[in-house]
């Protein structure tokens, strides 16, 4: 199989053999993979019943209209930085 990867994650992939982490991009690859694969099946497997009350509480809320508009929120936590406080 013959795969073409961007040319940043080639060379990021080609940075990581030469630092010692991997011994080929294909090993990276396969090592890679394998980690997202056991990552993949962790999640599946989780038991995320504990996050139903939270998900219900939220619907509830936007079906009320007691929302905040992302763009909103946005600008608020970017207010800082636009005008910062002088010390």
């Amino acid at each position: 199989m013959n795969i073409r990867l961007k040319p940043d994650t080639e060379e990021w992939l080609k940075s990581q053999v030469a630092e010692g982490r991997f011994e080929s991009i294909e090993e990276a690859v396969e090592l890679l993979i394998a980690e997202d694969r056991l990552t993949q099946r962790a999640l599946d497997s989780a038991d995320l019943s504990w996050a139903q009350p939270y998900i219900d509480e939220g619907l509830a809320s936007v079906e009320a209209g007691d929302v905040i508009p992302a763009e909103d929120v946005h600008k608020e936590l970017l207010a800082p930085l636009k005008h910062p406080k002088q010390r």
